[in-house]
């Protein structure tokens, strides 16, 4: 038997998955940043949307414009009906390469607005600043040239790297296949003694999960890639940055 029709019910409308939302753009290959993101935001009444773009693999002229294009075309792809609070870009040596102006501008050509911007490297800057920081001990997965952009870049931030340990890995859709045993013993043979944190650079490492026992065995802050970047996006987002698990940084 059919039933009757009972009519179109009164819907009361709300913020959706608001109050606040944060977008976010990470690679196609990108095994580790939405678990790392989902980790950090925990049960707080705040969303994140992700967009995805192709992993950039020339950095020649033509081809970080091609990246460019692509950052573009992945934002114009974050639920373009809604207010967002913070666009979150998920590459560190990324933002290096294509200059983080050039990132916020790709960003705004493809949604257009003053939705403002966070990056893993404006963040980790920010975060030195706040934890009263200048000078860590940095480790990562990266070859040489993308370590002295890193290196280069916090040094013109005040920021002087005593110590760089890096993991011998060949590809980069490798480096989210770094073993969480790995990622311990790296950090701490990184740690410089005179070092006052610990830098791990590279969203692709699933270090998020081992920042509290990190900082027990080491004494000192360990500021992460995505850790960086989610506390500078809730920064900009106007909340306020904390997180269980997200060490001191972003201790409630």
């Amino acid at each position: 038997m059919t039933p009757e029709p009972a009519g179109r019910l009164e819907a009361r409308l709300d913020d959706g998955t608001g109050p606040d939302r944060i977008g976010a753009i990470i690679f196609d290959e990108d095994l580790t940043s939405e678990d790392e993101l989902a980790r950090l935001r925990g049960a707080q009444d705040i969303s994140v949307h992700i967009s995805r773009m192709p992993l950039p693999t020339d950095a020649s002229p033509a081809g970080l414009a091609r990246t460019l294009d692509d950052l573009a075309a992945a934002a114009s792809r974050l639920v373009p009906s809604a207010p967002l609070g913070a666009i979150a870009y998920g590459c560190t040596t990324g933002t290096l390469e294509l200059g983080y102006e050039a990132v916020v501008a790709a960003i705004a050509r493809g949604r257009p607005g003053a939705t403002p911007v966070a990056t893993p490297i404006t963040g980790a800057v920010k975060a030195f600043a706040a934890l009263g920081v200048s000078r860590i001990s940095l480790l990562t997965p990266y070859a040489a040239p993308l370590n002295r952009l890193i290196v280069d870049h916090l040094a013109l931030a005040s920021v002087r790297t005593l110590n760089l340990a890096a993991f011998a890995v060949e590809r980069e859709i490798d480096f989210a296949r770094v073993s969480l045993p790995s990622l311990r013993d790296g950090a701490l043979s990184a740690m410089h003694p005179e070092a006052e944190a610990l830098f791990v650079s590279c969203t692709a490492l699933r270090v998020g999960g081992l920042i509290d026992e990190l900082e027990t065995a080491l004494g000192r802050p360990v500021v992460t890639s995505t850790q960086a970047l989610w506390w500078e996006a809730l920064q900009l987002a106007g909340r306020q940055p904390t997180a269980r698990g997200g060490g001191r940084l972003l201790a409630p």
